[in-house]
């Protein structure tokens, strides 16, 4: 037999020799982020479970091609690899790759068919119930929430939680700075960065978790969220950007529903109704309904959007709808290690906030999973 000690090509090179090259793919339509696609060309990333997901759907291969081409780089390049792996075949070395592949195309395959999500709107109010938590729920046709408003304090918060997440949950979304350690993060992040420049003016901030307003709602996010987790109902994470073993999320309302608006400056916007007045807006024009047949097509509400009327409990309901975005693979986030915020999918986030996003994202910080930026199909 002839023997080769020959390294074979490395992942970035089959990715730009093999595929992008000849599909005449640019960075743009990959889906990733350009920084991303840079690192993995140049071999300074890592071909991980989400990544050859994300590129076996792009180039319509299977998630073991590219894992396997990276462990056999791995198995001639590094000698303790190479003994551990000794005896396996290659296809055992990406196996970890197939599980992570049928559990999320079982998730979302419940996601097309029943299911449940929550969504947490924080406050932190001990005396006054502003706080909520909406539970959304499907079957075959039709979609359903319930929801309840809580104050932030023990028992109550635990108690209220509880009895809402009553059920399996397969994401759960919290409006409230969260990091993947669920500590106090106390600086001004990326992602807060990304949705205030520029697009301030047209969708309003989100608050930095440096402020003291933002460290408030970081406590009580990771209260709340702890307090779901405790439950144990909530899915584990298959999602890329998981922040935790479990399926939980942080979600923006007024960032979320902005972003979806053709043209925001055009509402009359007062001061501190800007949330209200953006679901108002979609739940009357059918945005919203849209987006929730978007994601789970063929179901209609058992009641409509309009119909919630208090501020906390629409906060909840767009949380809830963040989540469901996270178990239907299709959704926009920004972000980093300290923390991902989840947006709407990107072929429904408005073509005017794809530019300014983009333009506060040239260093990183912007990817998306699922469908197509409209900016790119324009």
């Amino acid at each position: 037999m002839l023997m080769t000690t020959r390294k074979p090509a490395t992942a970035g090179e089959i990715l730009i020799e093999e595929f992008m090259e000849p599909m005449g793919l640019t960075q743009e339509a990959m889906g990733v982020a350009r920084k991303h696609v840079n690192e993995l060309c140049n071999d300074r990333r890592t071909v991980t479970a989400p990544t050859a997901l994300i590129l076996a759907r792009v180039f319509g291969n299977s998630p073991e091609f590219l894992a396997e081409r990276a462990a056999a780089h791995r198995f001639v390049g590094n000698d303790a690899f190479a003994r551990r792996a000794q005896g396996s075949p290659l296809s055992e070395l990406g196996a970890h790759i197939s599980d992570r592949s049928r559990h999320m195309n079982a998730s979302a395959n419940r996601s097309r068919e029943t299911g449940s999500v929550l969504g947490v709107d924080i406050g932190f109010s001990r005396t006054r119930r502003s706080s909520a938590a909406c539970r959304l729920d499907w079957n075959f046709t039709t979609v359903d929430f319930s929801i309840e408003r809580f104050r932030a304090s023990e028992p109550e918060r635990s108690q209220v939680l509880r009895r809402v997440a009553d059920r399996p949950i397969l994401a759960a979304a919290f409006d409230g700075p969260l990091r993947s350690d669920l500590e106090l993060i106390g600086r001004y992040r990326i992602a807060e960065q990304i949705l205030t420049r520029q697009l301030q003016p047209f969708i309003g901030k989100p608050g930095q978790s440096s402020a003291p307003i933002g460290k408030c709602l970081n406590f009580h996010a990771n209260a709340c969220a702890k307090a779901v987790l405790g439950i144990g109902v909530v899915d584990e994470a298959s999602h890329d950007h998981a922040i935790h073993d479990s399926a939980i999320v942080e979600a923006f309302p007024s960032s979320f529903l902005g972003l979806l608006i053709e043209a925001p400056l055009s509402l009359k916007v007062r001061r501190g109704d800007r949330s209200d007045t953006f679901y108002d807006h979609l739940a009357r024009s059918g945005g919203l309904l849209k987006l929730l047949q978007y994601l789970l097509p063929g179901r209609r509400p058992d009641k409509p959007f309009r119909a919630v009327v208090n501020h906390d409990d629409r906060a909840a309901v767009v949380c809830a709808l963040t989540a469901l975005c996270v178990v239907a693979g299709d959704y926009t986030v920004v972000g980093n290690e300290d923390g991902w915020i989840v947006l709407p999918p990107p072929s429904l986030i408005q073509s005017w906030a794809w530019k300014k996003l983009n333009e506060n994202a040239q260093e990183g910080g912007l990817e998306w999973r699922g469908g197509s930026p409209i900016h790119q199909l324009c």
